[in-house]
């Protein structure tokens, strides 16, 4: 009732108003709509009766016309990645032909990085990489150093804190660890503690 209220307010007459004021708005409701009716079976009647300019309108909807392509054109779930883009494998999974099952290499082999590797072993160099979460002024990043940071040198300085989030042997694991923890925002999986 109280939503009807304000709506009810606002289209009151002179005449509309209930007789008594304890009784409730729905009573005066049949004068309301007797009146509306009336009003826009012929909408300029009361303008021309007040001596004002009158200049009706209608809106009018007309409903969707069912169309193949533009049925087609969105056929994809509410929960895509992204709405009208390419569909992914796992949504492709049961079209595809061949291997029903998910395929897991159990053995990978990069021969550059481990060229790189072997060549950094035999010159003598760091091949021991750290992984860190930093947190300064700037905000939290990944870091990935050669060496472990040392806690006392960053002692004096309350804005600055890390947290050690692994040691990985080879260039190419830190790094493919640090370009996990970037996109995830948590420790890399793999690296020793």
């Amino acid at each position: 009732m109280l939503a009807l209220a304000p709506l009810a307010l606002a289209v009151w007459a002179d005449g509309d108003e209930p007789k008594d004021p304890s009784r409730p708005i729905s009573s005066s409701l049949p004068g309301i709509l007797e009146r509306l009716h009336k009003e826009w079976q012929a909408p300029c009647d009361l303008a021309l009766a007040q001596g004002v300019p009158c200049f009706p309108v209608w809106v009018e909807a007309e409903a969707p016309k069912p169309s193949t392509p533009e049925s087609l054109r969105d056929t994809r779930p509410g929960t895509a990645p992204v709405p009208g883009s390419a569909p992914t494998v796992e949504e492709m999974r049961e079209y595809r032909s061949g291997a029903i099952g998910l395929v897991v290499p159990l053995v990978s082999f990069d021969p550059a990085c481990t060229g790189k590797s072997i060549l950094k072993k035999l010159k003598g160099k760091n091949d021991t990489y750290y992984l860190y979460r930093v947190t300064d002024r700037s905000g939290t990043r990944m870091a990935l150093y050669d060496h472990l940071l040392n806690p006392a040198s960053y002692w004096g300085i309350p804005e600055v804190s890390f947290e050690f989030l692994g040691k990985f042997e080879g260039e190419c694991e830190a790094v493919a660890a640090y370009l996990r923890a970037v996109r995830q925002g948590k420790p890399a999986a793999g690296g020793q503690r």
